[in-house]
């Protein structure tokens, strides 16, 4: 809702997630996007 806090980052991701996929677009897997950062597992 217009002027509440997310309770969390996982909240905001998943409303990301949603308004790609509102608008057509594909969300990458955590996989996929550590490759497309180059992003190595430590």
């Amino acid at each position: 809702k217009p002027g509440e806090l997310a309770r969390s980052n996982g909240e905001l991701v998943a409303k990301a997630a949603d308004l790609v996929r509102l608008i057509g677009g594909e969300v990458a897997t955590v996989g996929e996007a550590r490759e497309m950062l180059d992003l190595s597992l430590k």
